[in-house]
Parts: structure tokens; C-alpha cells; sequence
């Protein structure tokens, strides 16, 4: 529900958790059938942003994006959903003081910055 008391999503998630971005929820799914839990962001209107299907989704309040993790790797995408970085990297973090200019991530076996084009800036 919102402030205002309206239902934003039917009681079909195991864990709701607010992203701290503008208007996005962050959304957990469990199933009996589901070895995984599955996340999902929807926004305070019920609009689905990103489906149910990542393993996980962190928000980065600062800049307004998200990491999503899906099949072990991880890609970054903008509160709109839409892709800065593909799902290709090991791993990745957002650093606040350096932002998108450099990202920190992992690609077969390596690690080194990114910037938010892909670009390696740096080795980390």
C-alpha cells in the first residue's frame, strides 16, 4: 500500500523492499518449486519494471540505477529498467565517491573499473 493507503501490488510477494529510488519497489518471489527466490521491481503504481526473474536486484540511490545479478552474472540498468551495462561481469560494485565513472567488476577471472559505456578506465 502507499502512504495513502491504495494498493500498489496484491499480497502475491514473500518480501517487499522499498529501493530508496524515486518510485521503485524492489519485490522478492518464493516458491515451493523454486530452488531460488526470484526479484522483481515494480513501481509505486503497480507497473512492472524489471520482472520476476533476477536472482538479485541492488539499488543505488545515488544514482538513480540498479545492479541485477541473473544466471551468476551481473549487469547494471537504469531506474526505467532500461541497460547501461549488459549482464556479462562476475561481479560488480558501485563505488559513491567515483560513481558510473568507476565501477568496479570482475570478467573471467579478472577484475578492473569500468566506466558506465564499459570502458576500462583502470585495473582495480
Amino acid at each position: 500500500m502507499n502512504a495513502q493507503g491504495q494498493v500498489i501490488a496484491e499480497p502475491e510477494y514473500s518480501h517487499v523492499m522499498h529501493s530508496n529510488l524515486s518510485d521503485v519497489i524492489i519485490v522478492r518471489e518464493t516458491t515451493l518449486e523454486s530452488e531460488e527466490d526470484r526479484e522483481g521491481a515494480i513501481r509505486t503504481t503497480g507497473e512492472v519494471v524489471l520482472p520476476m526473474e533476477y536472482q538479485s536486484i541492488i539499488p543505488r540511490k545515488k544514482h538513480n540505477i540498479l545492479i541485477i545479478k541473473k544466471n551468476n552474472k551481473c549487469g547494471l540498468v537504469d531506474n526505467q529498467g532500461n541497460t547501461i551495462l549488459p549482464m556479462e561481469y562476475d561481479s560488480m560494485s558501485i563505488n559513491n565517491e567515483q560513481g558510473l565513472a568507476a565501477i568496479a567488476v570482475s570478467k573471467d577471472g579478472e577484475s578492473y573499473l569500468i566506466n558506465e559505456k564499459g570502458e576500462r578506465v583502470s585495473e582495480n
